[in-house]
């Protein structure tokens, strides 16, 4: 879900444009599973669907999903010892999109 939320804070909010995405990071998502992701966010109220395409509704969870990428390159160069706990907290759940 945070791989999609990420794509969706970068303006890759149509249907295309997220398959596309996914592709380019070399990660395979079935139509359905893409539309369960879309739809479970939907359900959720995390995201809305305006003229086939896709927001993030919640103008701070967009601004916390853009910000995200800096806070790891903040906690990997000047708090390591968080980041290694987030490394390992991740590979322990591998299905995870992160």
């Amino acid at each position: 879900y945070i791989k999609l939320l990420k794509f969706l804070a970068k303006g890759e909010n149509e249907w295309d444009l997220l398959k596309y995405a996914f592709l380019k990071e070399k990660i395979t998502v079935a139509d359905s599973q893409l539309g369960l992701y879309l739809k479970e966010l939907w359900d959720y109220g995390f995201i809305e669907k305006q003229a086939e395409r896709y927001i993030i509704s919640d103008p701070i969870m967009l601004k916390a999903i853009k910000e995200w990428e800096y806070l790891h390159l903040y906690l990997f160069i000047m708090q390591p010892q968080y980041f290694h706990l987030s490394a390992r907290i991740n590979r322990n759940h591998p299905k995870t999109l992160l």
